[in-house]
C-alpha cells in the first residue's frame, strides 16, 4: 500500500514564486517532474477562490452599480474561474501544438504554469486585476518558449489568438 508524501508547502510556494519570478530552471525542473499535477491544479483553485473572496470582501463599484456576491455566487464564481483557466491552458497547449509544432505534453505545461498562476492569488484585490492578467501573460509566455520550445513570436502569436478566441466567443 502506497504511504501519502507529506506535503511541504513551503518548498511548494517556494518552486510556484520561482515559476512566477520566470526561473527557467524551475520551470524545466517541474515540466519533467511526474508529481507536481495536484500541486498546480492546487494553485489555480486557490486562485479562483482568492478572486471569489475578493469580490465578496471588496465590493465592486462602477457608478452607481456595486457588484457583492452572495457567497453562493461566490461559489459558482469559483467553479467558473477554474474551469475558464484549465481550459484556456489546454487551448494554449493545443494552439502551441497544432500550429507550431510545440514540445511537450499537456501535462508537463500545465505543472508549470499551474505552479507560476500563484500571482493569481493576488485577485483577492480587484485593483490587482490587472496587473494579474499582464504578468500572468508574461508567465505563459515564458512557459511557451522554455517548455513547448516555441520561438518568442509564436508564444505571442499563440496568446493573441487565445485572446482573439475569447473576443468572438
Amino acid at each position: 500500500m502506497a504511504h501519502a508524501v507529506p506535503l511541504n508547502l513551503k518548498k511548494e510556494f517556494t518552486r510556484a514564486f520561482e515559476v512566477a519570478k520566470l526561473n527557467p530552471r524551475m520551470m524545466k525542473k517541474l515540466a519533467k517532474s511526474r508529481k507536481g499535477t495536484k500541486m498546480a491544479t492546487r494553485f489555480v483553485f486557490l486562485a479562483a477562490v482568492a478572486g471569489a473572496l475578493g469580490s465578496v470582501v471588496f465590493p465592486l463599484e462602477y457608478e452607481e452599480v456595486v457588484y457583492k456576491p452572495t457567497f453562493v455566487q461566490a461559489l459558482v464564481n469559483v467553479g467558473v474561474a477554474f474551469s475558464l483557466i484549465l481550459l484556456s491552458f489546454y487551448v494554449i497547449h493545443f494552439i502551441a501544438k497544432a500550429f507550431f509544432h510545440g514540445e511537450g505534453s499537456f501535462r508537463s505545461f500545465f505543472q508549470v504554469v499551474g505552479y507560476g498562476y500563484v500571482i493569481g492569488l493576488l485577485y483577492f484585490f480587484p485593483i490587482l486585476t490587472f496587473v494579474v492578467w499582464v504578468w500572468t501573460a508574461v508567465v505563459l509566455e515564458k512557459a511557451l518558449v522554455e517548455v513547448k520550445k516555441l520561438s518568442h513570436e509564436q508564444a505571442i502569436v499563440t496568446l493573441l489568438l487565445l485572446f482573439g478566441l475569447y473576443v468572438l466567443l
